[in-house]
């Protein structure tokens, strides 16, 4: 019966409905990351990935295409929305290069170390987000598959139910009960709606009916569903045991309330300095401008830029582990105000020598990095206020320069650490740099590096984050970065030099109130990060190689006026003409170009790869592609043959064997393209079959009488007759292999249809 318009659009819709729901599994599904970040820098990435994905492969589905060619279509569409939403200014042409295979190898090796330190809600960092989006589309994909495809409701759900899993294992309890009620909505639309759809097409209808028919189970459904989302969420907190301890915690494991595992402040620079440049953090009211530090970072492991310290409880004054000898202190005593500033930490100018009064008593303190941190008992320091008091030091440049070249033993231990693999070729650099700039002792040799990237390097946030080795060679390569790079260049440079050195993460003075100089209003585009040479007798001493930013009252020693972004401009604030120094070089006359390393220091320095590059990501994935494929036929075929194995071995008569053997039989035919008719007797569809192939017409036809006998008629079959019917099966098979060309019978063992047929 053909069906009428009206017919055809509610079909068109049910269709179009059980997509929109699929794609809403997912996304509800992607909803629950807020259960794992802090912020929502992640949202528009991944839920751009999502709706992109299901666009994608309902595309290419409904274009007819295969498996195999709308996998490779997929692929290629997600490796361009990933780089395009995340790489962008590595591209060449809209197309990856070798700089987005290595920004990526960095951002996915940065996020597997950080996976095993940090605990959620966490930084979404990039290789995160990246990560999230691969999984995204993989979902994507596999759920399309099994609902449109394999007509499985089940399968569907159990890719995005994977992902949903993940994050309420690893997730904070954040809105958990709200999340799992938006996923199961999503399922339970999804799975009224594939019904809707697989029904039209395998019930008949009477006359006219169907769409009174259609409606009247959508409203059942409705409420049905209604009724099970509701019930989930009513009954569900109130099980027993529901609001018990869980058996197994994945909280710290040796509750030392010395130690705390929080993500590296580092890698939170480029998400503030972008995604949150608008939003204040904190403010302070201090008599003086000042860079106001976070945190600093003492280990390097060839990846991020970290500390493992241990905080001792903090109140009045604060112990110093290093004495400033050469150097002229002013105290400077700041009041703190933070609002959104999202981390544990607590901003303070450095080094904070005596807390005054807080709005909180667990403030706690690490000597070794000047670093102040909020008690377990706030889960970050937004709300606090509190007074504390700095020793600011000024250095005097001819102390530095005159410094013995002897550190303490902990210094050393401590501060030179750098990977076995680091880049040989920056290593050369930094010898070559210091080299040229006559440099004779660690400050001058310090100077040396700041003013090479000052002069010779662009500031830019456009450039994918992170610091690793890779990246450092990426950096030196093409001049260009933000300060998360020449903060941790210059410090990784500096330890193969032989000069102790860390990396500190905090922000700079911000923006002046105008009705009170004396406050500072300090937003995300403040934030910032800078490296800090340790200079015997000395401690500490701050450089800027980030081009427009320097620390206010420093330019004695760095030689750079105190500056910094406000919007899109750069403020430089006015400091007095310095005395010169004899200990000062002249490094703006003695740097002269950078030689290249000898040729037998190591690999050269990355470049972009271009064309090549491409060709590799085009190779890997190509690979990948061949394994996931392989992976496929195997599963496919082993799960036709142990299908048509069981089918006979669970037929209980002879009987059911001779129409198991017809039913392989009628499947086997599938390389012709032929398919039983609903109206069709078996002998008929055997005739049929006959007349249009060339095939042996008799043991078809014959098989046929032989099934239509042993299924309507009074006695069981007996085992002769099933001996003949397994060899007009094998005469039949042999007659397809002669019909049907080797692409329509590969074609055949792996289309994955016929394991779904009732």
């Amino acid at each position: 019966m053909t069906k009428g318009p009206s017919q055809r659009c509610t079909d068109a819709g049910v269709f179009i409905g059980a997509e929109l729901f699929l794609a809403l599994i997912t996304i509800t599904a992607v909803a629950g990351f807020s259960r794992l970040f802090l912020d929502r820098s992640w949202v528009g990435p991944l839920f751009t990935a999502a709706v992109v994905a299901h666009l994608c492969v309902a595309a290419v589905r409904r274009s007819g295409r295969g498996l195999l060619l709308s996998g490779a279509v997929t692929v290629v569409v997600m490796t361009l929305q990933i780089t395009w939403t995340h790489y962008r200014p590595t591209l060449r042409a809209g197309l990856p290069t070798g700089l987005t295979r290595n920004a990526v190898d960095a951002d996915l090796t940065a996020a597997w170390n950080l996976f095993s330190e940090v605990k959620a809600p966490t930084e979404p960092v990039v290789g995160f987000v990246v990560v999230a989006s691969l999984a995204i589309w993989v979902i994507a994909y596999l759920s399309d598959w099994a609902a449109f495809r394999l007509w499985s409701a089940l399968e569907t759900v159990l890719p995005s139910f994977a992902m949903f899993v993940f994050i309420a294992f690893f997730g904070d309890a954040q809105d958990r009960l709200a999340m799992a009620a938006l996923y199961l909505a999503a399922i339970v639309g999804f799975q009224l709606f594939h019904r809707l759809m697989r029904q039209s097409h395998e019930v008949r209808w009477l006359a006219g009916t169907q769409i009174l028919g259609t409606s009247a189970i959508m409203r059942a459904g409705v409420v049905m569903s209604a009724v099970v989302v509701l019930g989930a969420i009513v009954a569900g907190p109130a099980l027993p045991g529901a609001e018990t301890e869980p058996i197994l915690g994945i909280d710290d494991g040796d509750n030392n309330a010395d130690t705390r595992i929080v993500i590296s402040p580092i890698v939170d620079i480029r998400g503030r300095l972008v995604d949150q440049k608008d939003v204040e953090a904190f403010t302070v009211r201090s008599e003086q401008p000042s860079y106001w530090r976070l945190a600093s970072l003492d280990s390097f492991n060839g990846q991020i830029w970290g500390a493992d310290n241990k905080y001792g409880k903090a109140s009045g004054g604060l112990d110093d582990d290093f004495d400033v000898e050469d150097a002229s202190l002013t105290i400077l005593e700041q009041e703190f105000t933070v609002s959104n500033l999202g981390a544990v930490w607590i901003p303070a100018a450095y080094e904070p020598r005596r807390i005054v009064e807080s709005s909180d008593d667990s403030i706690s303190y690490e000597p070794l990095s000047g670093t102040l941190i909020v008690g377990r008992s706030l889960e970050d320091s937004d709300g606090l206020t509190y007074t504390l008091e700095s020793e600011i030091p000024s250095f005097d440049p001819v102390a530095l320069a005159a410094a013995p070249n002897s550190y303490p033993t902990d210094v050393l231990d401590r501060y030179l650490g750098l990977p076995e693999d680091f880049s040989a070729d920056a290593r050369a650099l930094a010898f070559n740099i210091v080299n040229d700039a006559g440099a004779t002792n660690d400050f001058e040799e310090a100077r040396a590096l700041q003013d090479f990237f000052r002069e010779g390097f662009t500031y830019d946030l456009t450039v994918g984050e992170g610091h690793s080795s890779a990246r450092i060679d990426q950096f030196l390569a093409s001049g260009i970065g933000y300060c998360e790079q020449f903060a941790g260049a210059f410090a990784a440079m500096a330890r193969a030099l032989g000069i102790p050195s860390r990396v500190a993460v905090g922000f700079t003075w911000g923006e002046v109130d105008e009705n009170d100089p004396n406050l500072y209003h300090v937003r995300g585009e403040h934030a910032h990060a800078w490296p800090e040479v340790y200079i015997p007798g000395s401690g500490w001493v701050p450089f800027e190689p980030t081009p427009t930013r320097g620390a206010p009252n420093s330019s004695q020693w760095t030689g750079v006026d105190a500056e910094q972004a406000i919007g899109s401009t750069t403020e430089v604030l006015p400091t007095p003409a310095a005395t010169p120094s004899a200990a000062d070089p002249g490094f703006e006359d003695v740097l002269p170009p950078v030689i290249e390393p000898p040729a037998d220091t190591g690999p050269a320095p990355i470049e972009d790869q271009g064309v090549a590059g491409w060709v590799k990501i085009v190779g890997l994935v190509a690979v990948g592609g061949v394994a996931l494929a392989g992976i496929y036929a195997a599963l496919v075929v082993g799960l036709k043959r142990r299908r048509t194995t069981r089918r006979f071995a669970q037929a209980e008569s002879n009987s059911q064997r001779v129409n198991a053997v017809w039913n392989e039989t009628v499947e086997l035919l599938s390389p012709l393209g032929v398919q039983p008719v609903p109206s069709e007797t078996m002998p008929e569809f055997a005739r049929r079959v006959s007349a249009e192939n060339v095939l042996a017409k008799a043991d078809l036809e014959d098989l046929g009488t032989l099934a239509v006998a042993a299924r309507y008629g009074p006695r069981d079959a007996d085992d002769a007759a099933v001996s003949i019917a397994q060899s007009h099966r094998d005469a039949v098979v042999t007659a397809v292999i002669a019909s049907s060309t080797s692409t329509e019978r590969l074609k055949d063992s792996l289309d994955p249809r016929v394991l779904v047929k009732r």
